[in-house]
């Protein structure tokens, strides 16, 4: 079982407002280990700066929270909630941390309405639109980006 503990401070897209103080945001490790103990869960996404959707600025990243939550916790797997906008070296450093499962969506999902939008627009004014054509080019799409995601969470 997977459960949550922290705040990401914002809302989907980076919208909304934001706690004042940063660290706020962060999962207390020693709250952590208080929470696994007590409820037995597999594995725990943490708040370490990561948030769903598209991010507005730069996340800080903490990754001193991920190897404290490892540490204080047995190394329990941590998940990462939101990584859309995450470089491949944090994305890297988080694995290093003990990420070991990322929740990608956002960018995928743009690059399938992306795909999806493009192809709208290639139509000729006669041609009939078929929502299966226009599902399928967003779902290969979708797929290309997931697959060179994995490629790029991939340590060398």
């Amino acid at each position: 079982m997977e459960a949550e503990l922290g705040s990401m401070g914002k809302r989907e897209f980076g919208t909304g407002d934001s706690e004042r103080d940063d660290t706020k945001i962060y999962t207390d490790p020693n709250q952590a280990k208080e929470f696994v103990e007590a409820s037995g869960i597999d594995a725990l996404a943490c708040s370490f700066g990561t948030t769903h959707g598209i991010y507005l600025t730069t996340p800080k990243l903490d990754f001193d929270v991920v190897k404290n939550v490892r540490r204080l916790t047995g190394n329990i797997p941590v998940v990462m909630h939101g990584g859309s906008g995450v470089s491949r070296e944090d994305y890297h450093a988080a694995i290093r941390a003990g990420v070991r499962k990322i929740n990608y969506f956002t960018y995928m999902d743009k690059a399938g309405g992306n795909a999806a939008a493009k192809y709208l627009q290639s139509l000729g004014a006669e041609e009939p639109l078929f929502f299966s054509s226009l599902s399928m080019t967003a779902r290969d799409t979708m797929t290309e980006n997931v697959k060179a995601a994995m490629k790029m969470f991939a340590l060398e």
